[in-house]
């Protein structure tokens, strides 16, 4: 904007000299705008200035997915936070939190009471929920529904006349979990039941489970205090008087005696174990040498430790997996992972679709799942995840699904190191410690549940007395469902006196 001048007026007089010019005058009033002038060039970029603190997520104050009970899926990377999770009084940061907390935290089915726990104890938390939401299947028998996450009730058959009912593990004052850590220790070690004086736990997976660290036991403690508590009132245990096993403290129920690493130095400080890789080598129930390339046997070594211990599965894979009338719980390790043992699904049977199933043999030298031709890891996590046969060259098309028992649905929210350290450790005991001979069991698909005919494939018919298909074409036993027999080249239900249905194979 300019301003313009006043011009001091000339003296009058006829062409004299022109004086001097006076004093300038006062500024007038302004006079309108000009146009705009080009712009000029930029100007250089100045210092960034310094970085803002990392925000908070959003989550809920008690932190858990919120899911029920079957949302397995895990949470959208979207979803999660960046930085940090709030949680209550407690901020921790999700990338500070191992892998396994990450995802024990992210597949918690209910919500966790993390308000005013400290990050250490979080990471606890997260780690006790991957071990029973990803590892253990502690709710195939603790939930009788998705809306009682682990409220007992649950009575499942040991035999003859006998049952025994799954505990309420929640913290309902009045009817869940009444065991103090102590306690909880003792009976994971010795198979001690708490509520029965003098008695063991059966059914419940202690054999196994006393080989775990003692720090996972801790952390599944802790995530079972921190979970909703549910009220659930159930019956009694209708079981024999079995007593409590004393921990050995050395590994003496396999081919070979091994020394168990220390939980603790002379100075009660922890000793590392990472991935309890070391527990894992000690808990090998053959007599078989670990691998000697060193990330080898760390893989072998943990997925030592999640098969004989935190998982169990040869009690399931194994038949029978062990001699429980010996004083130290013997394995047979003849059986061991050959399959054969056979479940009845009863009253789960129209959900599942499965009248019986039978166990996979998965070491054997001939006919194991891990020496089949053209296995390899990524059919091992396709077969997990996806929860079916996946090898069309050897279960043919479409891909028949893995059955009932089998708890894939849980499995498959193991992290993917976990499922390579399970695969590196069964693949090598299946080339390096085959199971041959009888015992390299031949084991037969499930048997199909059925309401009618209409329930079958074309060219079978519904046995209604048993609830399953029959009829299929065979040319032996192992071409029919579990414990149905081939006979006139079909397939037909066992009769009431099947020792298959009664033991397995």
């Amino acid at each position: 904007m300019f301003t313009a001048l006043a011009l001091a007026a000339a003296c009058s007089g006829s062409d004299g000299a022109q004086g001097p010019a006076g004093p300038a005058g006062e500024a007038g009033a302004a006079g309108p705008a000009g146009p705009a002038g080009p712009a000029g060039p930029a100007g250089t970029a100045g210092p960034s200035g310094p970085q803002g603190p990392a925000g908070e997520a959003g989550a809920s104050a008690d932190g858990g997915s919120g899911g029920g009970m079957d949302s397995t899926a895990p949470v959208e990377a979207s979803s999660m936070p960046d930085s940090g999770t709030s949680m209550g009084d407690a901020t921790v940061s999700i990338l500070a939190l191992s892998e396994r907390a990450q995802q024990g935290l992210k597949i918690a089915p209910v919500l966790l009471a993390l308000s005013g726990k400290t990050p250490e104890e979080i990471e606890q938390i997260a780690e006790g929920s991957y071990l029973v939401n990803a590892v253990s299947a502690c709710a195939d028998c603790h939930s009788p529904s998705p809306t009682q996450y682990l409220a007992g009730g649950v009575t499942i058959p040991i035999g003859g006349p006998y049952s025994v009912v799954s505990r309420n593990l929640t913290s309902d004052p009045a009817t869940g979990l009444k065991d103090t850590l102590a306690q909880y220790l003792q009976a994971s070690r010795n198979g001690t039941d708490i509520l029965n004086t003098g008695q063991a736990l059966l059914a419940h997976p202690w054999q196994y489970e006393r080989w775990m660290g003692t720090s996972d036991l801790e952390a599944i403690y802790a995530f079972l205090k921190v979970i909703p508590p549910v009220s659930n009132m159930y019956g009694a245990d209708n079981k024999p008087t079995t007593p409590a096993v004393p921990f050995p403290g050395v590994y003496n129920e396999g081919a070979v005696v091994r020394q168990l690493p220390p939980d603790t130095d002379f100075m009660d400080a922890q000793v590392p174990d990472p991935d309890f890789t070391m527990r894992g080598l000690a808990v090998v129930p053959l007599d078989v040498a670990p691998p000697t390339d060193p990330v080898q046997q760390a893989l072998y070594g943990r997925g030592s430790y999640l098969v004989n211990a935190a998982v169990g599965c040869p009690e399931c894979h194994s038949n029978p997996d062990r001699n429980y009338m010996s004083a130290n719980q013997q394995v047979l390790t003849a059986n061991y992972m050959t399959g054969g043992r056979v479940f009845v699904a009863g009253p789960l049977a129209p959900t599942v679709r499965v009248t019986r199933s039978m166990t996979a043999n998965l070491t054997g030298a001939q006919h194991g799942f891990f020496n089949e031709p053209g296995i390899s890891f990524e059919l091992f996590v396709e077969t997990i995840t996806q929860g079916a046969h996946v090898d069309e060259s050897v279960d043919g098309s479409p891909a028949p699904p893995l059955s009932y028992p089998m708890p894939y649905t849980t499995f498959r929210q193991m992290t993917l190191t976990d499922l390579q350290a399970l695969y590196t450790y069964l693949r090598y005991v299946a080339v390096n410690a085959p199971v041959s001979g009888a015992n390299d069991k031949v084991t037969q698909r499930a048997a199909r549940y059925c309401a009618s005919t209409a329930d079958c494939f074309p060219g079978e018919t519904c046995d209604m007395a048993n609830t399953e298909c029959v009829g299929s074409p065979c040319a032996a036993d192992t071409d029919c469902g579990a414990c149905q027999t081939c006979s006139n080249m079909k397939c037909v239900a066992p009769d009431s006196m099947s020792v298959c249905v009664q033991a397995g194979i």
